[in-house]
């Protein structure tokens, strides 16, 4: 093969692997080379842990860490379906830092300046920062919100269509929780039409 071939073949592998997340793990930050490129929207521009806690130092917003299992069922029809809806997305990467976490991780990761392990429990296990941001109520998928300034605000759990998403991300995104209680956001929802 000749310089030129390697060349372009290289450039082409780098720019499949920073613009189309389909080729990198999820939550595998983009090269450096490519951050200022013009973000897409027609996928979620998911972050890691500690993306986002740097971010977070630039650009106050809302967090919100989807927690996923690769073995629920649920957790792939929100992936398809959900998570695949232009208006969720759209609204997710204009107002949120997302994170996509494997409730399941083996590997060790920090976030708020602690540690969390894995812990084998039966067949499977969990990570710890799983258990602790649902409350040890594990469930999957589960959503946990967070302010800007990183402090917890509720987590709920379970799969939502498209609209039940949109009208939750609106509902803490918007910040109508520190308005009114969610039967009261629902209601005037519902009667605006």
């Amino acid at each position: 093969m000749n310089f030129k071939a390697v060349l372009l073949f290289s450039m082409a592998t780098l720019v499949s692997v920073a613009f189309f997340p389909a080729f990198r793990q999820i939550g595998t930050p983009v090269p450096a080379t490519f951050k200022s490129a013009p973000q897409k929207t027609d996928h979620i521009q998911w972050m890691s842990l500690a993306e986002v806690e740097q971010a977070l130092q630039k650009e106050k917003r809302k967090v919100i860490v989807i927690l996923y299992s690769n073995s629920c069922g649920w957790c792939n029809r929100l992936e398809r379906e959900t998570l695949q809806d232009e208006n969720v997305i759209r609204y997710l990467n204009q107002k949120y830092y997302p994170i996509h976490f494997n409730a399941e991780e083996h590997e060790k990761v920090h976030f708020k300046g602690k540690e969390y392990k894995y812990v084998q429990n039966g067949q499977k296990g969990y990570n710890q920062l799983a258990y602790e941001l649902t409350g040890g109520r594990l469930s999957y998928p589960t959503y946990v919100f967070f302010d800007e300034n990183l402090k917890l605000i509720q987590s709920i759990p379970g799969y939502k269509s498209p609209k039940d998403f949109q009208t939750i991300i609106k509902y803490f995104g918007d910040d109508f929780y520190k308005k009114m209680p969610w039967d009261t956001y629902l209601r005037q929802k519902s009667s605006a039409g």
